[in-house]
């Protein structure tokens, strides 16, 4: 029996002191996160469009947001609108160091341009997270148009008889507790499978 659980990897870039203050001070997920900011300075670290929605987005935990398009990318003009309206900065260069002190915790981010913005928390917002679904692909498991392995909704299981599947493979939540809750279902009946018992389909 084999469950699957190699999620997805973010795309965050390699600026300097940034991975030690995941998580802790900096963050990703705003559904998961989004009240550790709440009346804080907070910069969002991203590119084009993605980080303008990320910056939007966040404007109902903190009013005091910072925009750096860190990658230049293209932000369209209704996006900018939206910015502009919120009184969102957007300062359109890159990052080259995240200044942190000494319980590694977010102070501030330093420009190219030697500028230091202070910051209390961030959040990045990149395209290209990676979807880890190749040990899958190469067993011949279904995946749906987004190339998430589809499974049995009560089982868990893939339509490869005895590979399970579950958390971000399955679906983009990025939620600790789904991806346990889906080990947990599989388990039950994986069991079940190795005595032998049939499961609902079978």
């Amino acid at each position: 029996m084999i469950f699957l659980g190699t999620g997805i990897t973010d795309n965050i870039p390699p600026i300097k002191n940034i991975y030690s203050t995941l998580g802790t001070s900096t963050y990703i997920c705003p559904d998961c996160d989004g009240y550790e900011i709440t009346d804080k300075q907070t910069v969002v670290l991203g590119g084009g469009n993605a980080g303008a929605g990320m910056a939007l987005t966040l404007l109902y935990w903190s009013k005091d947001i910072i925009y750096v398009n860190h990658l230049k990318s293209k932000i369209d003009d209704e996006y900018r609108e939206k910015l502009k309206a919120n009184h969102i900065p957007v300062i359109e260069e890159e990052v080259c160091e995240v200044h942190v002190d000494a319980q590694q915790q977010l102070t501030g981010i330093q420009l190219g341009s030697g500028k230091i913005i202070k910051a209390e928390k961030a959040f990045t917002a990149f395209k290209g997270n990676k979807l880890n679904n190749d040990l899958a692909l190469q067993l011949g498991v279904q995946v749906n148009e987004n190339n998430h392995v589809v499974i049995h909704p009560r089982t868990k299981e893939t339509n490869i008889k005895g590979v399970w599947a579950g958390g971000d493979l399955v679906a983009h939540s990025e939620q600790v507790t789904i991806s346990m809750g889906d080990g947990t279902q599989a388990a039950i009946w994986i069991h079940k499978r190795l005595l032998g018992q049939p499961l609902p389909y079978d």
